[in-house]
């Protein structure tokens, strides 16, 4: 669950939310862009993970508008959130997937101490409570 001591990047929090089923007063700006896509009588189609260079993943979202189909390129995680707002459908190139295997994810010392300290806040009345 999101919650005040967990730090999420602008995306991620928009993508945890979104799981979450979480309201807010007012269209953050994922919600925003689906409005304004819907209200120029267009729809998400579908966001694919299409790249990954240097260790930074690519997305396109595919959205028809008019009778043809145009590809934005975007951020994997705002593409993800769109998605999820919009049902969209959400698929990974294979060449991503298999180029991602081979990623060293080591996460800095930083990212290290604010996950030790977030897991050492957890309430355990709270585990248990969330279903994936």
């Amino acid at each position: 669950p999101v919650n005040s001591t967990t730090t999420l990047s602008p995306s991620a929090n928009a993508i945890a939310l979104q799981i979450e089923n979480v309201s807010t007063p007012r269209p953050m700006t994922h919600d925003l862009l689906r409005n304004v896509i819907h209200d120029l009588n267009a729809s998400v189609q579908k966001v694919v993970v299409c790249d990954l260079q240097d260790n930074t993943f690519y997305a396109l979202i595919y959205v028809a508008l008019g009778g043809d189909t145009v590809a934005i390129d975007a951020r994997p995680s705002d593409a993800i959130a769109l998605a999820l707002r919009t049902r969209a459908p959400i698929f990974v190139e294979d060449r991503v997937m298999d180029n991602a295997r081979s990623l060293e994810v080591t996460p800095d010392k930083a990212d290290a101490d604010r996950l030790h300290k977030w897991l050492e806040s957890l309430d355990p009345d709270d585990l248990g409570k969330y279903k994936m």
